[in-house]
């Protein structure tokens, strides 16, 4: 489960969940869930004046309104299905 300042599906969020679950090594997941999440500003202050930073600042700046209460429904939707998936295992 994570919150973010990217694209809900972009690369760069995607390309994130797949390096977390891959630490995972002793662990079974049994799925991810991810959606947009506020970024402090200081953060994203920082981050836009470094160019390798600045396309990801850019989009974090409108994850502000984020988790909103679709996002939350869909946790809610993930849980539900990951309570069902672990308690059939």
């Amino acid at each position: 489960f994570s919150t973010h300042g990217s694209l809900r599906g972009g690369q760069l969020a995607v390309t994130a969940m797949e390096q977390a679950v891959s630490l995972a090594l002793n662990s079974k997941v049994l799925g991810t869930f991810s959606c947009r999440g506020k970024v402090q500003q200081k953060v994203i202050d920082d981050m836009v004046s470094q160019a390798e930073n600045r396309a990801w600042a850019q989009e974090a700046m409108g994850a502000d309104p984020h988790p909103d209460k679709a996002d939350l429904e869909d946790a809610r939707e993930f849980a539900k299905k990951i309570m069902a998936t672990s308690s059939s295992s």
